[in-house]
């Protein structure tokens, strides 16, 4: 009985919201989700820190096939640089700008402060956020995400992840960065948005300053995307683009940037809606006693009768099926790898990396001294 209850949450869990992405795209692919052809003006905002990490992506952001945009570079890292090389490309591309953030700027999260300059400075009414050393898929990044700019739209979420090379730790980050991402994004396709990454999402600049920008967690350093998203989004303003065009890559990614991310989003994870930590505890309890029962199980048939052996594998395949059918279309749609033969030993560890990361949090403090 518990192994059955723990299966049921289960299958719930990757058919309602795990596999709600690659639903949306059938229905797409339908034509049964309405879009918009109309290309609205759109800011794009680039937060860099490095040089290096702006010369892989601008080149790509200016080469968007769409009719009526602006690039706003906004540095907080290497000024003259920065400035040297986006005058250079200001030659060729008159839709790029530059602004930054002043080295004297205290007591705010540089990024929330370096955001509000660009949004400030952008003079379309729609607005996408991106990083220096993120590749959009294809030059229809910017068209792909603007087809859901309905008059009722404010808020659009696309999907972002560390790119996935070889080695298994790699690999590891990027199943870890999707799982994250089809759960946020399966919520808020089901009009309970609580999360965005701020690599790939737009929204309206009005809003923006309705809202007062980041005012509700300026004492935080970390929240420019997550809670921002989680204080604007209603459940009839916000939409999810996952198509083919519309993906974000972060080419460079080592075990120190991917536990620097985490721990960003582990301090800021205790302001969520209480929604997405109940979920998430039911989600990861119900995977771990699974487990614990199928073993029992297995355990009992050598025990206790063949029988019990038999349903614990009928059980296991059921699961293993469904979980496998989710993640390989997930997986295709959003152009990750496969994980056929890993993804027991990653599902198992990314609960217990997510706790570990929250339990780090209490060592540090993520607040700004006044």
């Amino acid at each position: 009985m518990v192994a059955l209850l723990a299966l049921l949450v289960q299958l719930f869990c990757y058919l309602y919201y795990y596999g709600s992405v690659w639903f949306q795209s059938r229905r797409a692919a339908k034509n049964k989700i309405v879009y918009t052809d109309e290309e609205v003006p759109v800011s794009v905002i680039v937060y860099a820190e490095y040089l290096e990490e702006l010369q892989q992506t601008l080149p790509a952001i200016l080469q968007q096939q769409y009719s009526d945009f602006e690039v706003i570079v906004v540095n907080d890292g290497n000024g003259s640089q920065v400035y040297d090389y986006v005058s250079i490309l200001q030659n060729d591309y008159p839709n790029l700008y530059h602004t930054y953030v002043p080295l004297n700027a205290k007591y705010i999260s540089r990024k929330k402060l370096a955001l509000t300059i660009g949004i400030k400075a952008a003079r379309n009414e729609w607005v996408m956020l991106t990083n220096a050393g993120c590749l959009p898929s294809s030059s229809l990044w910017i068209k792909s995400m603007s087809r859901n700019f309905l008059p009722q739209t404010d808020l659009v979420l696309g999907y972002s992840n560390f790119k996935s090379r070889h080695s298994l730790i790699s690999r590891f980050i990027a199943f870890d960065g999707m799982m994250d991402a089809l759960q946020y994004l399966g919520r808020a396709i089901h009009h309970s948005a609580y999360k965005g990454d701020g690599r790939n999402m737009a929204f309206r600049k009005e809003l923006f300053f309705r809202q007062e920008g980041f005012k509700g967690h300026l004492d935080l350093i970390s929240g420019e995307d997550d809670l921002f998203v989680s204080s604007i989004t209603t459940p009839k303003n916000t939409r999810v683009e996952c198509s083919s065009d519309s993906l974000i890559s972060e080419a460079s990614v080592n075990l120190t940037l991917w536990a620097n991310f985490k721990q960003k989003y582990a301090a800021s994870s205790r302001y969520y809606k209480r929604s997405a930590s109940i979920i998430a505890l039911i989600r990861n309890s119900s995977m771990y006693l699974f487990y614990a029962s199928f073993i029992i199980l297995i355990v009992s048939g050598f025990t206790s009768g063949w029988v019990f052996s038999v349903i614990g594998s009928l059980l296991f395949l059921i699961r293993y099926s469904i979980q496998q059918f989710v993640i390989e279309k997930s997986s295709s749609l959003l152009q990750e790898r496969s994980c056929y033969f890993t993804i027991m030993l990653f599902e198992l560890l990314t609960p217990l990396c997510s706790i570990y990361f929250r339990l780090r949090r209490s060592s540090y403090d993520f607040t700004w001294k006044i």
